[in-house]
Protein backbone atom coordinates (compact mmCIF):
# COMPACT_ATOMS: atom_id res chain seq x y z
CA UNK A 1 0.00 0.00 0.00
CA UNK A 2 1.03 3.03 -1.06
CA UNK A 3 0.10 6.56 1.16
CA UNK A 4 1.06 9.61 -0.93
CA UNK A 5 0.55 12.18 2.24
CA UNK A 6 3.87 10.04 3.36
CA UNK A 7 4.95 8.48 -0.28
CA UNK A 8 5.11 11.71 -2.28
CA UNK A 9 5.17 11.32 -6.40
CA UNK A 10 7.91 12.78 -8.05
CA UNK A 11 7.38 15.40 -11.25
CA UNK A 12 8.69 12.38 -13.23
CA UNK A 13 5.82 10.02 -12.04
CA UNK A 14 2.81 12.44 -12.51
CA UNK A 15 4.06 13.88 -15.65
CA UNK A 16 4.39 10.25 -17.08
CA UNK A 17 0.66 9.66 -15.99
CA UNK A 18 -1.34 12.71 -15.61
CA UNK A 19 -5.03 11.69 -16.11
CA UNK A 20 -4.90 8.79 -13.94
CA UNK A 21 -7.37 9.70 -10.97
CA UNK A 22 -5.47 9.72 -8.03
CA UNK A 23 -6.38 9.08 -4.21
CA UNK A 24 -4.16 9.47 -1.43
CA UNK A 25 -4.12 5.45 -0.99
CA UNK A 26 -2.48 3.50 -3.97
CA UNK A 27 -3.29 -0.68 -3.29
CA UNK A 28 -0.97 -3.24 -5.50
CA UNK A 29 -1.70 -6.91 -4.58
CA UNK A 30 -1.10 -10.39 -7.07
CA UNK A 31 -4.41 -10.89 -9.05
CA UNK A 32 -4.45 -14.75 -9.15
CA UNK A 33 -6.96 -15.25 -11.98
CA UNK A 34 -4.97 -13.20 -14.78
CA UNK A 35 -1.66 -13.97 -13.02
CA UNK A 36 0.13 -11.15 -12.37
CA UNK A 37 0.32 -8.03 -10.03
CA UNK A 38 -2.37 -5.17 -10.52
CA UNK A 39 -2.90 -1.57 -8.76
CA UNK A 40 -5.53 0.77 -7.82
CA UNK A 41 -6.66 3.97 -5.77
CA UNK A 42 -8.59 2.96 -2.84
CA UNK A 43 -10.41 6.32 -3.57
CA UNK A 44 -12.24 4.90 -6.67
CA UNK A 45 -13.78 2.34 -5.42
CA UNK A 46 -17.66 2.75 -4.23
CA UNK A 47 -17.25 2.35 -0.60
CA UNK A 48 -13.98 4.67 0.05
CA UNK A 49 -15.24 7.26 -2.74
CA UNK A 50 -12.34 9.97 -2.28
CA UNK A 51 -11.84 13.42 -4.58
CA UNK A 52 -8.80 12.99 -5.42
CA UNK A 53 -7.14 16.50 -4.42
CA UNK A 54 -3.36 16.69 -5.60
CA UNK A 55 -1.31 19.31 -4.33
CA UNK A 56 2.05 20.54 -5.17
CA UNK A 57 4.65 21.22 -2.53
CA UNK A 58 8.43 22.10 -1.84
CA UNK A 59 9.87 19.80 0.25
CA UNK A 60 13.55 19.50 2.04
CA UNK A 61 15.52 16.82 1.27
CA UNK A 62 14.45 13.77 3.25
CA UNK A 63 11.62 16.04 4.78
CA UNK A 64 7.95 14.71 5.64
CA UNK A 65 6.09 17.57 5.73
CA UNK A 66 6.24 19.96 3.00
CA UNK A 67 8.47 23.11 3.46
CA UNK A 68 6.14 25.43 1.32
CA UNK A 69 2.63 24.46 -0.27
CA UNK A 70 2.75 26.16 -3.52
CA UNK A 71 -0.21 25.04 -5.73
CA UNK A 72 -3.87 24.71 -4.50
CA UNK A 73 -5.72 21.46 -4.32
CA UNK A 74 -6.24 20.58 -8.41
CA UNK A 75 -9.51 17.88 -8.71
CA UNK A 76 -9.84 14.72 -11.37
CA UNK A 77 -11.26 16.72 -14.30
CA UNK A 78 -9.41 16.62 -17.37
CA UNK A 79 -9.41 20.42 -17.68
CA UNK A 80 -7.73 20.50 -13.55
CA UNK A 81 -5.26 17.70 -14.64
CA UNK A 82 -3.70 19.44 -17.59
CA UNK A 83 -3.20 22.83 -15.77
CA UNK A 84 -1.64 21.25 -12.95
CA UNK A 85 0.81 18.99 -15.30
CA UNK A 86 1.22 22.23 -17.22
CA UNK A 87 2.38 23.61 -13.68
CA UNK A 88 4.30 21.08 -12.43
CA UNK A 89 6.38 21.17 -15.50
CA UNK A 90 7.00 24.55 -15.41
CA UNK A 91 8.31 24.14 -12.20
CA UNK A 92 10.36 21.56 -12.67
CA UNK A 93 12.19 23.41 -14.88
CA UNK A 94 13.42 26.08 -12.03
CA UNK A 95 16.01 26.27 -9.95
CA UNK A 96 14.81 25.26 -6.28
CA UNK A 97 18.30 25.26 -4.57
CA UNK A 98 18.08 22.38 -1.83
CA UNK A 99 13.85 21.71 -1.94
CA UNK A 100 12.43 19.02 -4.18
CA UNK A 101 9.38 19.30 -6.07
CA UNK A 102 6.48 16.57 -4.72
CA UNK A 103 3.06 16.15 -4.97
CA UNK A 104 0.46 14.53 -2.58
CA UNK A 105 -2.86 13.88 -2.05
CA UNK A 106 -4.58 16.18 -0.21
CA UNK A 107 -6.71 13.92 1.95
CA UNK A 108 -5.97 13.29 5.50
CA UNK A 109 -8.10 9.97 6.00
CA UNK A 110 -7.04 7.35 7.70
CA UNK A 111 -6.84 3.80 6.71
CA UNK A 112 -6.73 0.97 9.67
CA UNK A 113 -5.61 -1.94 7.69
CA UNK A 114 -6.70 -4.38 10.40
CA UNK A 115 -10.06 -3.36 10.54
CA UNK A 116 -10.45 -1.97 7.04
CA UNK A 117 -12.07 1.45 8.71
CA UNK A 118 -11.49 4.99 7.11
CA UNK A 119 -11.74 7.51 9.65
CA UNK A 120 -11.54 11.46 9.06
CA UNK A 121 -8.82 13.50 10.97
CA UNK A 122 -8.45 17.41 11.39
Amino acid sequence: MRDLVENLLTPAEFLRRPMTKRSRWLITGFDEEIGCNRQFYLGSSAEYRSPGLLRVALYEPGGRRPAYAISRPFGETRAERTLMATAVASWSQRDLEDLELRIYDDDLKLLHSSTGIIQTIG
